[in-house]
């Protein structure tokens, strides 16, 4: 049962994320002026592979966690939000250089965003016990991304 509360746990700090997401995209919005609600910024600058933390993977190996950063080209504002992104893949797959992620990372940097791209853990440990390997493999997602949101702090 401790491991279902920690992905009950995982999944409501997800939704309230999302939540805490849906309220700060009001928020800017309501603000004046196109900033934030159209593409303002033609380019687009990407600075890939920042190392953001290392950690324990599903097979025992250490494992380096990098980003894709994109920042609009030419935007003299040293204060912007960050948003950031996840590839998909059901915690098995994928890349931050994903085509699910980039687009997305592309149009909000022309919108006036920081935008980042996360690597996280990928892979189960144990296709016996898949249930409790997939629980697991949420779990280290969720901490990447937490690993994320600290280096940008």
């Amino acid at each position: 049962h401790g491991s279902m509360r920690s992905t009950y746990k995982a999944m409501r700090e997800l939704i309230l994320a999302m939540v805490g997401w849906g309220m700060a995209w009001t928020a800017v919005s309501q603000c004046d002026g196109s900033r934030y609600r159209y593409r303002v910024f033609d380019q687009v600058e990407v600075t890939q592979g920042v190392f953001y933390g290392a950690n324990t993977g599903s097979s025992g190996a250490n494992e380096e966690l990098d980003m894709d950063i994109y920042r609009p080209a030419g935007d003299g504002e040293l204060n912007r939000p960050v948003v950031i992104l996840a590839h998909g893949g059901f915690f098995l797959a994928g890349s931050n250089d994903g085509v699910d992620v980039v687009p997305l990372c592309e149009d909000l940097a022309r919108m006036g965003y920081v935008a980042a791209s996360i690597s996280y853990r990928l892979g189960i440990d144990n296709v016996f016990d898949l249930e409790t390997s997939l629980q697991e493999a949420v779990l280290r997602g969720v901490h990447d991304a937490k690993a994320a949101v600290r280096f940008f702090r």
